[in-house]
């Protein structure tokens, strides 16, 4: 059996033959063939992530991975229609693949994986980076929780405190206004408490349903769903209103909280009436809605 090298990225031609020597598990595991360039050769032609079997080819001998063999008509290198060959040489080297580093290890990660089932752990490796929380206003950092919270103090201009106690204010001058397809969604979400050796970040969210209702909920940029609990309160003109639940992943994201509701909800007459108004006003000019609570001990 023999292992295949190539001359050049998704590039069968030319290839190269060098010995396979066996596992303690009995399957081929790569001898001379040095590892990175191994891993390399498995990267797919069109998208650049890893391939697992079934690796596909062109008659010419470029390679691309399965979802890409069903999403493009023509091999992108040289424009060949012939593109579903089975690469078996290929095939064999990613199945005897043992012990390979999470691509995460610079986070923490120090499992090795089968290569076969490396993309299924990155996919759920707790130590994956966090993306930017602006990903959607075109941020594209991506780290760990302690560098995610320098980006966002550094670069959207982010309050950290030290602390687990939560105050805040909801005026207009400080919240960030969204297009919306029926009206505009605002959103406050600058805070951040560090406590209890994690990151949580506050949102207040004026989302526009049927009815403009504000979300006020805390996540944690943490991969561990649950661990922490939190209280969160609002008043004004002699009301008040509580809310106490559990702190959700930041990987699990404020539109699923708010999607599933477990948060503080407020319609918007009582987010206004609660900010001195008489809670017919339909005027954002006047919300000045008071947050107090607590993020509670795992």
């Amino acid at each position: 059996m023999s292992a295949v090298k190539k001359g050049g990225s998704g590039d069968m031609s030319g290839v190269v033959s060098e010995p396979l020597t066996r596992s303690t598990t009995g399957q081929p595991s790569v001898g001379g063939l040095a590892m990175a360039h191994t891993l390399e050769l498995l990267e797919c032609s069109v998208c650049c992530e890893a391939m697992i079997p079934p690796i596909f080819q062109c008659k010419e001998g470029h390679t691309l991975c399965s979802e890409c063999k069903n999403r493009v008509k023509q091999c992108p290198a040289c424009r060949c229609d012939t593109i579903d060959i089975r690469c078996r040489a290929l095939e064999k080297v990613a199945e005897g693949l043992d012990e390979i580093p999470c691509k995460f290890a610079q986070y923490g990660c120090r499992q090795n994986i089968k290569y076969t089932l490396k993309k299924e752990h990155e996919g759920k490796c707790a130590f994956r980076p966090f993306p930017c929380l602006h990903v959607q206003n075109g941020c594209s950092f991506e780290g760990s929780s302690a560098e995610l919270v320098q980006h966002l103090v550094s670069e959207h201009n982010y309050t950290q405190t030290e602390s687990s106690k939560i105050s805040f204010t909801c005026k207009k001058e400080n919240g960030t206004v969204y297009p919306g397809e029926d009206a505009e969604q605002w959103v406050w979400q600058r805070s951040i408490h560090s406590c209890f050796d994690k990151h949580f970040v506050l949102r207040v969210h004026r989302k526009v349903d049927c009815d403009p209702q504000f979300y006020v909920s805390v996540a944690v940029l943490h991969s561990r769903h649950h661990s922490n609990r939190y209280s969160i309160s609002t008043s004004g003109n002699h009301r008040k209103y509580t809310f106490e639940g559990p702190v959700w992943s930041i990987r699990k994201g404020f539109k699923e909280i708010e999607r599933v509701r477990d948060c503080l909800i407020l319609p918007e007459n009582i987010a206004l009436f609660l900010s001195g108004g008489k809670g017919s006003e339909n005027d954002l000019a006047i919300i000045n809605l008071s947050i107090t609570g607590e993020i509670l001990p795992p």
